[in-house]
């Protein structure tokens, strides 16, 4: 590059707004990422963000994509991808609305300000987020109304009756590891499997518990690449759940919550546009869900076995992947299983309006809750819309996470 020098030049007399103009007009390389770092490690965040500025907007280049790839995560410990669909856009891992607190912060300071201060949108198409790296979770607005819930097909699922609810918003996308490490690094929570006997990971034997295993792993119990916090989060119980709930109702003064039991099926079959799918958005489950047969290296024909999925590999995959549902909701029919507001009980054939079932007063350990949709082992047979199980609410597992609701009435 014959640049270099001169670049280099500006740089060492401190004319930062020279040498970013001088990049702007170079081709991307080796060479230029050299200066990058340079000019990264020597100057604070308000002029490395002036460098991110010109690299994520002005070169249509996927080299240059690759080196602002490289700069984050050098920089800042974390991993972006590009859009090759849009030159312009750079799905880069930033807040929506943050406090100015220097100790939760320092790792999502990607938008320029007047991004940060732009107001939490419940559906947004344009967004230049990486998913599942947003502050907070983006949400979906669902209409709300009259439907039948349950099915014939399944016994726990019956007997069918209608249910009637209000609006509400839905989470985009389950609860990533990107977000649940917001909440723990503002409020330094520890898990229940932190506290105690750690969480069940999958293994040649089946599954087994294992002791240190928490929401930083992964479904073998591996800490978690940074390049996978784009996952769901897994190895939460319900009081996690719950407590990520309460702490972004306070960050944000809105009522955010698990969504109750109806309120999930009702979402994942498509709410008021729903156009009767078997899975939630499609009768091709593999459109809309990884599960046991599509979740590892290669596909895998037939009944899962835990054997045959721990030397596959399959595993959770990045949120927002595979194809939406009518709502332009993801991830309902597999990926993980989610954690629901309700204690578990047997339908009846009443009438309901926004039905939930909760505990009065103090409640077990070993209470059970509803848990719905599928997950990266499913069979196709347990990814339905209308499948529900329970589970006691201590159990944390590798293949269990949750998504949350915004409260509209």
């Amino acid at each position: 590059m014959d640049n270099k020098k001169y670049i280099l030049s500006l740089i060492e007399e401190n004319k930062i707004e020279e040498a970013l103009n001088v990049l702007k007009l170079t081709i991307v390389g080796a060479d230029e990422l050299q200066i990058i770092l340079t000019i990264s490690s020597r100057y604070n965040r308000l002029q490395r963000e002036k460098l991110l500025g010109i690299l994520r907007f002005e070169d249509e280049m996927i080299a240059r994509n690759q080196i602002t790839s490289s700069l984050f995560s050098i920089v800042y410990g974390l991993e972006v991808s590009s859009n090759k669909s849009n030159p312009n856009i750079i799905n880069t891992p930033t807040p929506r609305e943050m406090e100015k607190n220097e100790d939760d912060s320092h790792l999502f300071n990607f938008l320029p300000p007047s991004k940060q201060k732009e107001e939490i949108s419940t559906s947004r198409s344009d967004t230049n987020i990486r998913k599942g790296y947003e502050y907070y979770p983006e949400m979906i607005f669902v209409k709300g109304g009259s439907f039948t819930m349950g099915s014939n097909q399944q016994k726990e699922a019956q007997p069918v009756h209608k249910v009637t609810l209000s609006d509400f918003s839905l989470s985009k996308y389950p609860i990533t590891v990107a977000q649940f490490a917001q909440f723990v690094q503002n409020t330094n929570y520890k898990t229940e499997a932190e506290q105690n006997t750690g969480s069940i990971i999958l293994s040649i034997n089946e599954w087994e518990y294992s002791n240190g295993v928490n929401w930083r792993c992964d479904v073998k119990g591996n800490i978690h690449q940074q390049t996978d916090y784009d996952h769901p989060v897994i190895h939460i119980n319900w009081n996690d759940a719950n407590a990520y709930c309460q702490w972004i109702s306070k960050k944000t003064t809105k009522n955010y919550r698990l969504p109750t039991e109806a309120e999930w099926e009702f979402a994942a079959r498509g709410g008021n546009q729903s156009q009767g799918f078997e899975y939630s958005g499609s009768n091709n489950l593999n459109e809309v869900a990884w599960y046991h047969e599509n979740s590892g290296d290669i596909k895998i024909i037939g009944s899962y076995n835990y054997e045959e999925g721990y030397k596959n590999n399959c595993r959770t995959h990045a949120v927002g992947t595979k194809k939406g549902n009518e709502l332009g909701l993801y991830d309902m029919s597999g990926n993980v299983l989610e954690w629901c507001k309700d204690f578990y009980s047997d339908y009846n054939n009443e009438s309901k309006i926004n039905p939930i079932i909760a505990p009065k007063g103090n409640y077990s350990r070993n209470s059970y809750c509803v848990v719905r949709g599928g997950d990266w082992h499913s069979h196709p047979l347990d990814c339905r819309s209308i499948n529900r199980y329970c589970l006691m609410l201590w159990r944390c597992s590798f293949d269990i996470g949750f998504r949350i609701v915004q409260s509209l009435y």
